[in-house]
């Protein structure tokens, strides 16, 4: 399923009696909600293996604002099955992303996070020493068992049948 839909919409769409394994979420116009991700991971807990959670737009959303819980830690705390993690355009942040790495280890085969999307803590910064990029790449490596790094092409962030996909999709909704 691909959807450019605000929150609202795929929250009506979105239902349990749907065994949901991927979803490609490109918020072209309107961002994904905190919501919406809690949702998905609350319903398709047994399913899900897919999240792509694309964003095309200057302002990079925080989904975790306001919340002791980040969503995407959430679902990846939840989705037993969860193989493959893509988000650009949204903010991950970096403690988040360690804990993805280690609740899903060498089982997420893909987790492809642009770089500009990652933000660090400032008040982290205090206890870690070096460069923290450096640390957060040395972190996930170690959560998923393999070397890793913050894609730093936007167009690398996906695979090119995703990449077909993604603008197809796009020009699609441009109609609507």
């Amino acid at each position: 399923m691909a959807l450019d839909v605000c929150s609202q919409d795929l929250l009506r769409v979105l239902k349990p009696s749907m065994p949901l394994e991927r979803i490609h979420l490109d918020s072209y116009s309107v961002p994904v909600t905190d919501g919406a991700v809690e949702l998905i991971s609350q319903q398709y807990h047994k399913t899900l293996s897919n999240f792509v959670l694309m964003r095309d737009d200057a302002g990079f959303p925080d989904l975790s604002v306001n919340r002791n819980e980040d969503p995407l830690v959430l679902l990846a705390w939840r989705c037993v099955h969860l193989a493959v993690l893509i988000i650009h355009g949204y903010t991950v942040w970096s403690h988040n992303l360690v804990a993805i790495s280690r609740l899903r280890g060498s089982n997420l085969k893909v987790l492809a996070v642009s770089e500009e999307s990652i933000d660090f803590d400032p008040d982290q910064s205090v206890f870690i020493e070096g460069d923290p990029v450096h640390n957060l790449v040395k972190e996930v490596s170690l959560g998923l068992g393999r070397v890793w790094h913050p894609s730093l092409d936007t167009s690398v962030v996906l695979s090119e049948p995703t990449q077909h996909f993604h603008r197809e999709m796009q020009s699609f909704s441009e109609g609507i």
